[in-house]
């Protein structure tokens, strides 16, 4: 059984994230990783078998209705 997961990132976080990891070389290597979407795609999809879960990514520029991370100090 899989548990289905929408997830809703903001399109910054998700920029944030992928440059956080696109040195690694896992990432580098897998061709479908190679931008913020498809790294974030490629995750959900791999979920399955590690966690019995798919995760559905979906891209917002709403800060209020979506996974934001804000380093700014303010």
């Amino acid at each position: 059984m899989v548990q289905v997961i929408n997830l809703t990132v903001n399109a910054d976080t998700a920029c944030d994230l992928y440059n956080s990891c696109k040195r690694i070389g896992f990432v580098t290597s897998v061709s479908a990783m190679g931008s913020p979407a498809g790294f974030l795609t490629f995750q959900g999809h791999n979920a399955v078998d590690d966690a019995f879960q798919y995760i559905n990514v979906k891209f917002s520029y709403s800060t209020n209705n979506s996974l934001y991370l804000n380093d700014d100090k303010k």
